[in-house]
């Protein structure tokens, strides 16, 4: 089965993992690995947690805490962001850490679009691992959000851009748009060309998550006044898979798409991944409501 996933026959790696549950029904496993396909590759979400609980309840200790938390992550993509908050609970019952679990608690945040609380939630990431990086970066996204650009540029500056790994997009364009803002155009086009180099060569290699990829040139692009570039880049992401509701608060509120939110056809492109996402929405909830479980 992960032969098959692996060379993206979906279908076959699921009848895999289903010969997989004859010969041994309580293999969580295996209801982990076809709940991944489920989610990621067949857009049914239903099912996908489904299986994912039946994994869950298979298993104990640090394996049942990472599967709870990729639980959490699911409900928080979808937008039942009570759940989630509910199983990172779970999680630091079983792990006891503490950063992990604030880290956990400002994906709904940030999914309710709650900023103030998104905010406090990584300060107190910072507390507890002040080396973190991710932290700082959202917060800096978070006060351009809100046009505090004299905070966006303080948590950016105190981003070191030369010990930032090449994937950690965010950061760079945090760092970029805080350079940006305060008269650093060439640093800032330097910055950015590198990493749109960088996911360029990952697009072509068919690696890591390639919306995210995309979506990520289209806010490099964006930023750096390129709206044509930047909408072809969108235009490549298949409007027919859901999408995370993270995705589209970063579509929607995300400061370095502003140059370009007003298009007709960047809105055309957002409504259709929002109705798609709706439309799932509204199965899961039916289904979580006719289990009990919402």
């Amino acid at each position: 089965g992960d032969y098959y996933f692996g060379i993206q026959e979906y279908e076959k790696a699921l009848e895999e993992y289903e010969r997989a549950l004859l010969i041994n029904p309580n293999y969580s496993w295996a209801y982990n690995a076809k709940a991944n396909v489920l989610f990621y590759h067949k857009n049914n979400w239903i099912s996908g947690t489904a299986n994912k609980l039946k994994a869950v309840e298979l298993e104990s200790g640090e394996m049942q805490a990472q599967l709870l938390w990729e639980l959490g992550q699911r409900y928080e993509h979808m937008g039942f962001n009570d759940k989630a908050v509910e199983v990172y609970d779970q999680v630091l019952l079983l792990t006891g850490d503490t950063t992990w679990y604030y880290r956990n608690l400002a994906g709904p945040e940030f999914c309710n679009r709650n900023w103030t609380e998104f905010i406090f939630r990584c300060k107190k990431i910072l507390e507890f691992d002040p080396d973190e990086k991710w932290p700082l970066a959202q917060i800096s996204w978070t006060h351009a959000l809100l046009g505090n650009i004299d905070s966006a540029c303080h948590y950016a500056a105190e981003l070191d851009k030369d010990d930032i790994l090449p994937n950690m997009v965010d950061h760079i364009i945090g760092i970029a748009y805080a350079q940006m803002n305060t008269g650093q155009i060439d640093e800032a086009n330097r910055m950015m060309d590198k990493q749109s180099d960088y996911i360029s060569k990952l697009l072509d290699s068919n690696e890591g998550n390639i919306d995210h990829h995309l979506i990520s040139l289209a806010g490099i692009y964006a930023l750096k006044g390129k709206p044509e570039v930047a909408m072809k880049y969108l235009k490549q992401i298949d409007k027919q898979i859901v999408k995370p509701l993270w995705f589209i608060v970063i579509l929607e509120d995300g400061p370095y798409l502003n140059d370009i939110r007003h298009r007709e056809d960047f809105q055309v492109f957002l409504n259709s991944l929002k109705s798609v996402w709706q439309a799932e929405h509204n199965k899961m909830r039916h289904w979580l409501e006719e289990n009990d479980m919402l």
